[in-house]
């Protein structure tokens, strides 16, 4: 016997998962926030400063070194998908 009547799930159940629904969409909108807000950081600083940015990280002799980087171009065409983002995940939550 799983607690239920006339084998229909119990409402207590039914709205447990709904709120854990609401929840885990209200996180991942919140992740989307935050990491758009994080990204929109050097991403405007670059863009009023004009100094590229760029990471070096070691990798294994085969490949050579991980290197990514941003410049004003970048940039640029970063702005509106961290705004969309920031904008769809802010919308949600």
């Amino acid at each position: 016997m799983d607690g239920s009547i006339d084998g229909k799930e119990p409402a207590h159940n039914e709205r447990a998962r709904d709120v854990l629904s609401l929840f885990s969409s209200v996180g991942m909108a919140g992740v989307a926030v935050v990491a758009s807000l994080l990204g929109l950081v050097p991403t405007l600083r670059i863009l009023t400063d004009s100094s590229p940015l760029s990471r070096t990280l070691s990798w294994d002799a085969a490949h050579g070194p991980f290197v990514i980087g941003l410049d004003a171009l970048s940039a640029f065409f970063l702005v509106p998908v961290l705004g969309l983002s920031l904008r769809t995940g802010w919308g949600t939550s």
